[in-house]
């Protein structure tokens, strides 16, 4: 197989790889489908970086995009139909469980404690604020709907605490001290 190399950004996307931008308030998330399936997902993808459109997507591809498209205009969204895909990476079984729950379980509007998580899947607190803070599924697996054991918000997808704050006020949910 051919690869389209970006050496500065040291990206290679093959070319049954394609980039599919929805455009938000809070940025641009990006959903990456790879051989027609959606592979993983990213807010604000460098400049530089050259969108390409899927040649091919699946079925449950195009609907995720929908109904991702839907949610950054209502803040409604159920996944619980969709399986996560293989993250290509090793993640512990208990953190995946907890992805599964967060995703199937957790929805738009509702919140749920860091402790609660680690105390249902038996996961340290600090391993899985790691996985999450690296959400290879931002939104897909709603880590913004995680929140401290004292009632704040806590941190976000690789630092982006406003597009938390974003997400969670789209959802109806407000933070005390709301700076955003």
């Amino acid at each position: 197989m051919d690869l389209e190399e970006n050496q500065e950004l040291g990206i290679s996307f093959s070319p049954d790889t394609g980039l599919v931008p929805i455009r938000t308030p809070a940025g641009t998330y990006c959903v990456m489908i790879f051989c027609g399936d959606y592979f993983w997902s990213a807010w604000d993808i460098p400049p530089r970086v050259r969108l390409s459109r899927p040649t091919e997507m699946s079925d449950d591809a195009r609907r995720l995009i929908r109904e991702l498209r839907n949610y950054f205009k209502t803040g409604s969204l159920d996944l619980s139909w969709f399986a996560l895909p293989n993250p290509f990476i090793p993640i512990p079984e208990e953190i995946m469980a907890a992805f599964v729950y967060l995703k199937d379980f957790v929805k738009s509007g509702q919140l749920i404690k860091y402790k609660e998580l680690t105390e249902r899947f038996g996961v340290d607190q600090r391993v899985l604020k790691a996985y999450l803070h690296y959400n290879r599924w931002p939104v897909v697996v709603p880590c913004h709907r995680v929140i401290r054991s004292d009632g704040r918000m806590g941190g976000y997808w690789r630092g982006h605490a406003e597009k938390k704050y974003w997400l969670l006020r789209l959802e109806g949910i407000r933070f005390k001290g709301d700076p955003y």
